[in-house]
């Protein structure tokens, strides 16, 4: 089998994507599926696939839209419900590919979007699925607020004949990937629900290559969709098993009981790839950043000096190693951005430039910002003892780690660092509050250096002290970086545009509102013994994790092995 890759829409200007086959993708695998009526699966040739998560009990909820729910924690929602179009995390210049849409164009500077519906596509029930389905599952992320997870601003949403046009109330150019990416739901059955956004929607109905047959708190079942409009998936069942947490899965992994997941380990070599010659791994990084965010306004990092000190002595190849067991890739852009993945969007000036760890060059921005140092304890301006803390929830172990590395290069310039765990609850209501000091943490992910930039810099999502923010938790007020987001977002211009990402790469390097210090990468652990062509370094056309938006697109790749 030969996978095919589709070449469809740049950001820099709105044009006409097109389909003349069928994905190539979809042809058929290998093996016949069956049950021996326990669950156990199919042909010798064909077995199932296991995918674990470490995630903690699960809830019997099928809604793709919760976040909490068992199919987005475990990841079965993405085999069967989909998207428009498959778009590529790993390296966000790819072009998306065609998936439930065949073509599309944006108008108006990304304000309407015009799609043709595949034809030929089917629901599970048997239903056709058509161009009006599409227009209703945006048209309810309009009506139904706490369903728009991705936080689109649609205006409207219509139907005619094959194709369906979504307009919104903003420029959508930053969010491209986010509108292609939305799963499309049957307007059939959800248009019957009173409240979509509480619905567990028991028995999922979706145009994916998996349906649903099993639910249990022990594993989560789905069989391959025969009528499927790709074409037969090579592996006939998937089990999304839960475990209680990251050891018990790697234990798992290791003794392969798991042959599909991305969870960290400490030791990979020993306790999973040694163990088998079929085990595989790939962590590769996108534009998202693990990134140490400050509250810029109240505290000790209010002061942008301290910031920049800060910046100087922490040591990224330090953490990745020791943190997270060199997965991922230490930034060593001064502008944040993370490469290769962001390297043409770095701009001229920066080119080149890496970050190197400066304790008397710290020392000298701090003591030129009016700092002093007594018994080499750091006094701030105002003769006060410098003392900060370092937060993270309890059982984000790599994440505290981070911070006890970075509490220990904080006290080379005389800053006294405490690590305080939190419950995961407290620790969410702290951030979104500005309730705290500094704390390690994700950016958002996109195609783009704005989902990076927005996450710190974000003028319009800026709240006072105690109002929940869902961005900029820092409370970075820097009037000259939100009409950069602005101008990014919403011009036509792309000098102009560049223009304000080189204004936001400026504010980075002067302000250090956030230091943006590892790209957080896409991981995953795969077994090649049964199946072949998962994504990895020789062929990066997806993200290859179980629970990311690419799954279904993997799954139609993989043959069986030695087919």
């Amino acid at each position: 089998m030969q996978r095919r890759t589709w070449k469809s829409l740049k950001p820099a200007a709105a044009v006409v994507v097109a389909v003349t086959t069928l994905l190539a993708a979809g042809c058929t695998g290998g093996g016949e599926s069956g049950d021996d009526g326990n669950g156990e699966a199919a042909s010798a040739e064909a077995p199932p696939l296991v995918a674990g998560a470490p995630s903690g009990p699960i809830t019997n909820n099928n809604n793709p839209y919760v976040n909490t729910s068992a199919a987005t924690v475990l990841g079965y929602s993405k085999v069967i419900f989909e998207p428009l179009a498959q778009t590529n995390a790993v390296d966000p210049t790819a072009e998306p590919t065609p998936w439930l849409a065949t073509e599309w164009e944006w108008a108006g500077n990304f304000t309407s979007l015009t799609v043709t519906m595949r034809d030929g596509v089917q629901w599970t029930d048997g239903e056709p699925a058509t161009a009006a389905d599409i227009a209703f599952t945006f048209g309810m992320f309009k009506d139904h607020p706490a369903l728009n997870t991705l936080a689109l601003p649609v205006a409207s949403a219509t139907a005619d004949g094959a194709t369906a046009t979504i307009t919104f109330a903003t420029s959508q150019f930053v969010n491209q990937d986010k509108v292609l990416q939305a799963l499309i739901v049957p307007e059939h059955l959800w248009s019957t629900l009173p409240d979509p956004a509480k619905d567990t929607i028991e028995n999922p109905v979706g145009t994916g290559p998996y349906t649903l047959t099993s639910w249990t708190q022990q594993a989560v079942t789905v069989d391959r969709n025969e009528d499927y409009w790709g074409g037969t998936p090579a592996v006939p069942q998937i089990r999304y098993v839960p475990y209680n947490d990251g050891n018990a899965l790697i234990t798992a992994l290791g003794e392969g009981e798991v042959q599909w997941t991305g969870v960290a380990i400490p030791d990979p070599e020993a306790q999973y790839l040694g163990k088998d010659p079929d085990n595989r791994m790939w962590f590769p990084s996108g534009l998202p950043a693990r990134t140490l965010f400050f509250n810029t306004a109240e505290g000790p990092f209010s002061n942008a000096a301290l910031r920049q000190a800060t910046d100087m002595v922490i040591d990224r190849e330090r953490i990745i190693a020791e943190a997270y067991n060199n997965e991922g890739a230490a930034i060593a852009s001064p502008t944040g951005i993370a490469e290769p993945a962001g390297a043409e969007f770095i701009a001229a000036k920066y080119q080149g430039e890496k970050h190197e760890v400066d304790v008397e060059g710290a020392r000298e921005v701090l003591t030129d910002a009016g700092y002093t140092y007594v018994d080499d304890q750091l006094h701030d301006p105002d003769g006060e003892p410098v003392t900060v803390t370092l937060t993270d929830p309890t059982a984000f172990n790599q994440m505290l780690t981070a911070l006890q590395i970075i509490s220990q290069q904080l006290a080379e310039i005389g800053v006294t660092a405490t690590v305080e765990p939190q419950d995961a609850t407290a620790w969410q209501t702290s951030v979104a509050q500005g309730d705290f000091d500094a704390t390690f943490s994700w950016t958002e992910v996109g195609s783009t250096p704005y989902s990076l930039y927005r996450t710190f810099m974000d003028g319009d999502a800026l709240q006072p002290i105690g109002t929940p923010a869902t961005a900029n938790f820092g409370r970075f007020d820097n009037a000259e970086a939100a009409e950069a987001l602005r101008t990014y977002a919403t011009t036509e211009d792309e000098a102009v545009r560049a223009d304000a990402l080189a204004t936001l790469q400026d504010i980075q390097v002067s302000e250090v509102p956030a230091i943006p210090m590892a790209a957080a990468p896409f991981g995953s652990e795969f077994s090649v013994k049964h199946y072949v062509g998962w994504p990895d370094e020789n062929d990066p056309y997806a993200n290859p994790q179980p629970h990311g938006t690419n799954a279904a697109m993997i799954l139609m790749n993989l043959e069986l092995a030695g087919s």
